[in-house]
């Protein structure tokens, strides 16, 4: 292939490697904004120092814009992903030590990078009050951050999408 047939085909080669990493990036930052911390206890001077700066980046102090509500990083650190089903809230992961946990965010990452373009990605908590702290409940107010985080979808896209189209020379 030569001339413009050669153009065409490397083009429409960078496109499709563009959507793809989109796609990635996209949902990415959709989970990003779920697990930026809001009302916080937890977020302290040294949480910041010591978190490793993946995925979501170091735990928030309270007023960072988000809206997950972190105490001992437990609703946090529940988070995990599926190509195949809605992962279960667990009636029994309630953390009952008390203790801070901190989010690993291997699993997520994986499931993320291993779906392919098309295929549903099921991302949620499996701690025992998540729907709690998404809806509210009795006199609990809703924080509301995994239904706030999609609604930002086609804003994320959007944005990846520019980034990416002019990062490959191909806006």
């Amino acid at each position: 292939m030569s001339g413009f047939a050669a153009s065409v085909g490397a083009w429409c080669h960078g496109v499709v490697g563009a959507i793809e990493a989109i796609h990635e990036d996209s949902v990415t930052d959709v989970v990003s904004v779920m697990q930026t911390a809001g009302p916080s206890k937890a977020a302290t001077k040294a949480d910041i120092k010591n978190a490793k700066k993946k995925f979501v980046g170091p735990p928030q102090p309270a007023g960072h814009g988000g809206r997950m509500p972190v105490d001992t990083g437990h609703l946090r650190a529940s988070l995990m992903a599926s190509t195949s089903q809605m992962p279960s809230i667990d009636p029994n992961n309630n953390n009952p030590t008390g203790q801070p946990v901190t989010y690993q965010p291997g699993q997520v990452e994986t499931v993320i990078k291993g779906a392919t373009l098309g295929q549903t990605i099921y991302i949620g908590y499996t701690a025992a009050y998540a729907a709690a702290m998404e809806y509210g409940s009795g006199s609990l107010a809703p924080y509301a951050f995994v239904r706030t985080a999609a609604q930002g979808w086609q804003q994320i896209v959007a944005k990846n999408e520019a980034a990416i189209m002019r990062a490959r020379g191909l806006s």
